[in-house]
């Protein structure tokens, strides 16, 4: 279901995923509760669907778990108005200053 998902995403998105993969971590954080559940179910559609765009897996599922926790998100509107400056600034590395961000390591790819 993830590797779908991933390809929809991949399709639609395109070079503004990075700034979706934010997002996409705030979300399953609050639908999980925590950031360790939000990796476990939602790292490897942020990884795939990297990988499909030709970007960088690394940047995108470090975006993923950039230390969002379920607390912050429901009782401060400031902490989401910082997640905003995170995905501006992922996309920005994304898509201006690709090589900033170490690549994945060969053979960890899906």
């Amino acid at each position: 279901m993830f590797y779908t998902v991933a390809l929809a995403l991949a399709h639609y998105t395109r070079e503004l995923f990075p700034a979706f993969s934010t997002v996409i971590g705030w979300l399953s954080v609050s639908l999980t509760g925590s950031v360790t559940s939000s990796a476990v179910l939602f790292g490897k559609l942020q990884q795939v669907t990297a990988i499909q765009l030709g970007m960088n897996p690394v940047l995108t599922t470090s975006a993923n778990i950039a230390g969002r926790e379920t607390d912050l998100v429901r009782r401060t509107w400031k902490y989401s108005l910082l997640l905003g400056v995170v995905a501006l600034l992922v996309g920005l590395q994304a898509c201006i200053t690709p090589g900033v961000v170490p690549q994945d390591m060969p053979g960890l790819s899906p």
